[in-house]
């Protein structure tokens, strides 16, 4: 039987692509800068006016290319990348102000470049532009040995333009779930026309594995299960060295224990036989009637504290080998 998957194992349909669209802020309350988030994914230099901080990431080689698409008449400086963000720094002055939302999207590795960047415009374009966001694209590992997994970066204001400036109150619906949801739904519906156009069968879905009906774990799950799984391995070795590093103490205090219980048997028996000979030696000097009783009385006793200290010892060690009894 040829090698593969068991019979039966489920599997993603044949056609069936990677799909990706996350979308996350980028605020000052993380301790983030605009400005600096800009020059590295576009691969530039940046000077930060508001922190006086340069960020220059040139060196940078998987950037592909970048661009600036925006609402048509907007002020010169809104398409150029630096002043654009410097505005953006100086326009928001709260503590944690949210400064620019970020979408990161995967491409199709089957697409030739001009059709990646076309489905990221398109998308950017309809979706974003329209709405009255100056978008920042920057299309990354396209070549090279990060081939595999081509995708853009694209940043957005959080506020419309106003004449020559931001408008005071941010677009509130820009922040709603349902818009998240749809432009998940949007950024499928785009590379899948991109593909049809292409004469690819591959599609992508942004819904779920369960939403399409195939039992499959997602990988991000996976992964967290793995780095899940690792963390607990890791943890119960940890509790297991620590469990035969108790064990060694206990069987050490154990020894211990029965070397000083012995001694402290020999003693007893060393003291006991001491009174007897004082005891002895007592009649012997003073001798009265009562001798051979003393005498007798005295080997009894001495008995009778042997055979009480050995069955204390026994009673001790049997406990130490059975903690339950």
């Amino acid at each position: 039987m040829p090698k593969g998957r068991p019979l039966g194992e489920p599997r993603l349909p044949m056609n069936s692509g990677h799909y990706r669209l996350h979308v996350k802020m980028i605020s000052r309350r993380q301790g983030r800068a605009v400005c600096a988030a800009a020059a590295y994914r576009s691969g530039e230099r940046i000077h930060d006016e508001s922190y006086g901080v340069t960020f220059d990431y040139r060196p940078r080689t998987s950037i592909y290319d970048t661009e600036i698409r925006a609402p048509e008449n907007v002020p010169k400086w809104a398409t150029n990348r630096s002043q654009l963000w410097n505005r953006v720094e100086a326009f928001e002055t709260r503590k944690n102000s949210q400064l620019a939302r970020e979408f990161e999207v995967s491409l199709p590795q089957e697409l030739p470049d001009h059709l990646k960047v076309e489905a990221v415009r398109s998308f950017v374009d309809q979706e974003l532009v329209k709405r009255g966001m100056i978008a920042d694209v920057c299309y990354h590992d396209f070549h090279g040995n990060k081939a595999h997994n081509p995708h853009a970066h694209i940043l957005v204001t959080t506020r419309q333009l106003d004449g020559d400036t931001f408008a005071k109150k941010k677009t509130r619906e820009w922040d709603k779930k349902d818009l998240l949801l749809h432009w998940r739904s949007a950024w499928a519906q785009h590379v899948n026309q991109i593909l049809e156009q292409y004469g690819s069968e591959t599609r992508i879905d942004h819904r779920s594995y369960a939403a399409q009906g195939i039992d499959l774990i997602p990988l991000h799950e996976t992964r967290a299960v793995h780095y899940f799984n690792a963390r607990q391995v890791a943890t119960f070795q940890s509790e297991l060295d620590g469990c035969d590093h108790s064990l060694a103490q206990l069987e050490a205090d154990l020894l211990q224990a029965q070397e000083l219980d012995k001694q402290h048997h020999l003693q007893t028996l060393i003291e006991l036989g001491s009174q007897v000979a004082r005891e002895l030696n007592r009649q012997k000097t003073q001798p009265d009637k009562n001798t051979p009783a003393t005498y007798k009385h005295a080997a009894l006793e001495l008995k009778q504290a042997e055979q009480e200290e050995r069955t204390r010892l026994k009673l001790l060690l049997d406990q130490q080998r059975d903690p339950g009894r």
